[in-house]
């Protein structure tokens, strides 16, 4: 199953970043764990989950050309490029104004 990034995706994985990240921090500030490796483990995986596959299959997508070695010589590739850096934009938007909402709840 591939799927296919948009700005309405990149909008969401935005949101979940920032919901899910925030309260993540919320929560270990609260729990207590058995080891430092325990700790590590937490947020690893809270980083995993909420930051680098949302971005990975929600804004940069699967299918992209922006990323190879030589899309600087390829107009294709670099028309992919800036649609890319459009949807890491309205990444950082939308996690920053869900962020807003969320921090003042959590």
């Amino acid at each position: 199953m591939v799927i296919t990034a948009t700005s309405k995706t990149a909008a969401l994985g935005g949101i979940w970043s920032s919901i899910g990240l925030t309260l993540f921090e919320a929560w270990s500030e609260q729990a207590t764990f058995g080891s430092v490796s325990a700790s590590n483990l937490a947020s690893l995986t809270s980083a995993a989950l909420f930051l680098f596959l949302p971005v990975f299959f929600l804004v940069i997508g699967q299918n992209t050309g922006a990323l190879s070695r030589s899309w600087v010589l390829d107009a294709d590739a670099r028309a992919e490029y800036w649609i890319v850096v459009k949807r890491m934009f309205v990444w950082f938007v939308s996690a920053g104004m869900s962020w807003l909402v969320v921090s003042a709840f959590a």
